[in-house]
């Protein structure tokens, strides 16, 4: 009713102002020509030059753009405007529905209005990983308090699925956001739903957004529940050494081609964050990287598992912010470390060049030193060299590079190549310390690491059963 009676005076305000934009561009044309003709009568044309005249063509031109440019931008002012004063809730009506609808829940208990969901503030003891899904039933809990605290003071909006959604005018200007579309928010709630209908199925896992955290979480499930159980309890170290063989075991099965990636490497930060997730304390997080640490928004947000793989904690909370519920989070993750660069300076490289800061990506090395797996015993060339492309086609030179830029050893001067902040702009308020600086050394093709499918029954019962045996195995040899 009350948006019936308002869009006549809407539409009144708006035409309006359309004819008194119109008016204004009329005048100005005129007064552009009128300028134009006394100008022309003014000064005498027939000895004008033809650049002059030119010119003169030229500048009529261009006023008349800018005067259509100047029509075109004030048009699309009052439609903004229009729009505006259309989407604006009528108070009465506001107060009306508020009054409908405590009248509709007094009159029938089965008529139950969806309130609309404040952001959750998520309270977690300090230190604690919160990638894991939370238990539905607090959730729920604290959902229907929160609803009956708020029963007076918001309007009931229809139930559009699984998410609900906010009020129309809260809605309106972050619609569009990564926030409000895939923030940490929408995030926790399809994670109670998918746990919900995983549950239902039977699965031994539940289903995100990001099949590469559905990997880790089980592993790291299957770990804690075969080396934390009260009456058998693996020391710290073989914790490590169980959760080194379980990683590996799922980069040979889901990601064959990222094992070489981490031999070359010696990567072994993401075995710490796991195993700190899997036993919480002072000793398994002091030997947590200082990049890795855990941030507070990682602590307070629930989050995909493979977000704590990510060594820039800056990063990491623009993808929590951002990308919580991106269904392609798992690409972002891999476009991020597929461009991990060490920066150096080409003359310590290339013979006879200048002192000009150079970067180049880890990947890149990794794959030129993939011939050195056929000889073992081939040595690292000498530095420097006289061409660019040895980096890239000959292995015993990449190796050279690979140590003379220390990649095994020298996470903290990991940097990101410029292009990812092309690529994905979100990331850009972090370039600052992170994005190279230099010219990029590249080979004429690259290839990038590679993340796991859906997980599926089949490599579920191997994960399980691969870690039952190596920890059996493990408590067998301490009873020995």
């Amino acid at each position: 009713m009350g948006k019936q009676t308002s869009n006549p005076a809407a539409s009144q305000d708006i035409k309006k102002l359309r004819n008194r934009l119109s008016q204004q561009a009329f005048r100005r044309r005129r007064a552009d020509l009128l300028r134009d003709l006394r100008e022309r009568a003014d000064h005498n044309h027939s000895n004008e030059s033809e650049a002059l005249a030119k010119a003169r063509a030229d500048n009529a031109a261009l006023r008349e753009q800018l005067a259509e440019a100047h029509a075109k931008l004030n048009g699309l002012l009052a439609s903004v405007q229009g729009l505006v004063q259309c989407t604006t809730p009528n108070p009465k009506q506001a107060k009306r529905g508020v009054e409908e609808s405590a009248q509709g829940d007094s009159l029938s208990d089965n008529s139950v209005a969806e309130q609309p969901i404040a952001d959750d503030a998520v309270t977690l003891a300090d230190l604690l990983p919160t990638s894991q899904p939370l238990a539905q039933d607090n959730y729920m809990a604290q959902r229907s308090t929160e609803q009956g605290s708020s029963q007076e003071a918001s309007l009931p909006i229809p139930d559009f699925g699984a998410l609900t959604t906010l009020g129309m005018t809260q809605q309106i200007p972050n619609i569009w956001s990564f926030e409000y579309q895939m923030g940490p928010d929408v995030y926790h709630d399809a994670l109670l739903s998918s746990e919900t209908l995983s549950h239902s199925r039977g699965q031994l896992w539940i289903e995100s957004n990001s099949p590469f955290s559905d990997h880790i979480n089980f592993i790291q499930r299957e770990l804690a529940s075969k080396t934390e159980a009260p009456n058998a309890q693996l020391s710290t170290p073989l914790l490590y050494l169980a959760t080194t063989s379980a990683l590996s075991m799922f980069h040979t099965v889901a990601r064959q081609d990222v094992m070489r990636w981490y031999a070359k490497t010696r990567f072994y930060h993401t075995r710490d964050v796991t195993v700190w997730k899997i036993r919480p304390c002072d000793g398994t997080f002091n030997r947590l990287h200082p990049q890795y640490q855990p941030t507070l928004l990682q602590l307070q947000c629930s989050h995909a598992a493979v977000i704590d793989w990510v060594p820039f904690p800056s990063i990491r909370d623009t993808l929590i912010r951002y990308h919580a519920a991106n269904p392609c989070i798992d690409q972002v993750v891999s476009d991020i470390v597929g461009v991990y660069v060490v920066e150096t300076l080409l003359s310590e490289l290339i013979a006879d060049s200048p002192p000009l800061q150079v970067y180049i990506r880890v990947v890149d090395l990794v794959q030129a030193m993939a011939g050195a797996d056929e000889d073992p015993s081939q040595e690292p060339a000498s530095l420097p060299v006289s061409e660019i492309s040895d980096i890239f086609t000959s292995p015993s030179v990449a190796l050279a590079v690979a140590r003379h830029l220390q990649i095994e050893y020298g996470l903290s001067r990991y940097k990101l190549d410029p292009g990812l902040f092309i690529k994905h702009p979100e990331f850009y308020e972090s370039a600052g310390l992170l994005m190279a600086q230099g010219a990029p050394l590249k080979p004429d093709s690259t290839s990038l690491l590679s993340f796991p499918g859906s997980l599926d029954k089949n490599t579920a019962s191997l994960y399980r059963n691969f870690i039952a045996f190596i920890c059996s195995n493990m408590y067998e040899s301490l009873r020995a």
